[in-house]
């Protein structure tokens, strides 16, 4: 028959075991909290590293942004974060950069900032900071499309309301609400364009697949000078003057020609056909 363990020995067996997962849980929340300031630690040390090979004009573009953004200056604030991007370009100047954009409703830019700097891993942005960035993309997106556009050939060059964009790249465009006009044209190739209607938070897709043709058409006024000079030239009376004496200088000089010729003309005894005058 089993013996039965007494009581008391299971409930030294159960403490221990309680005691034991303790002391593992313990043990794992203070690794977790070592490797949290280890990591911590590193960032500030890479961070205060890049601060120290900051120059000192980046420092001062920096503090005016920020003073001037705080009053509400953003056009100004802008121009001095592109200033300070332009020295150390970074995940805290793209998301000022993007904050400005917001501010003056320029949505598109916003996104595209903000995007990269997220994306950015100089200075990159952490925790809280990272959070509110995100949530300010969102916000941002409500108000722009995502437009998608696929231009063939890939040379040709694109214009959305009559600003050049960069059609070689994947990149999508972000357009604020509202009607806007893409033009799409290549060497070669026939003209096309579009309108094209965004609303915000939505996405939509675009492709301009160019027909052979001929290229862009001159401007008007080029061509109706052209064509005026055209018909100019014939209707010159200056012209026509010129025309009538070189005729007539033609037919006297082909008269003469032709009365020296004439044998009977020429005087007898005479060998070079040249009258002497009286003497």
């Amino acid at each position: 028959m089993r013996r039965r363990q007494p009581t008391g020995s299971l409930s030294c067996s159960r403490a221990a075991r309680r005691a034991w997962t303790a002391r593992c849980l313990w043990f794992l929340v203070s690794t977790l909290l070592v490797l949290s300031v280890l990591r911590d630690a590193h960032a500030e040390a890479v961070d205060m590293a890049v601060q120290s090979d900051e120059p000192a004009a980046y420092r001062d573009r920096i503090d005016e942004g920020l003073r001037e953004f705080s009053v509400q200056n953003y056009e100004e604030a802008r121009s001095l974060f592109l200033q300070a991007h332009a020295l150390v370009p970074s995940a805290r100047t793209l998301r000022a950069l993007g904050l400005c954009e917001y501010e003056l409703r320029n949505y598109g830019e916003s996104v595209k900032y903000l995007d990269g700097a997220l994306a950015s891993k100089v200075k990159p942005l952490r925790d809280a900071l990272r959070d509110e960035t995100e949530r300010m993309v969102e916000r941002a997106r409500n108000f722009v499309g995502r437009v998608v556009v696929d231009v063939r050939p890939s040379s040709a060059r694109l214009l959305v309301d009559g600003v050049k964009v960069d059609s070689a790249r994947a990149e999508p465009l972000w357009l604020a609400m509202g009607e806007h006009t893409l033009e799409a044209s290549a060497s070669g190739f026939a003209t096309e364009r579009r309108k094209l209607n965004v609303k915000g938070g939505e996405d939509q897709a675009l492709t301009f697949i160019l027909a052979p043709g001929d290229e862009l058409a001159e401007p008007k006024d080029t061509a109706r000078a052209k064509s005026s000079s055209e018909r100019r030239w014939y209707k010159s009376p200056w012209l026509w003057t010129g025309v009538g004496i070189v005729l007539a200088g033609a037919a006297a000089g082909t008269a003469i020609a032709l009365t020296r010729d004439d044998p009977g003309s020429s005087p007898d005894g005479g060998s070079t056909g040249k009258t002497l005058p009286a003497p």
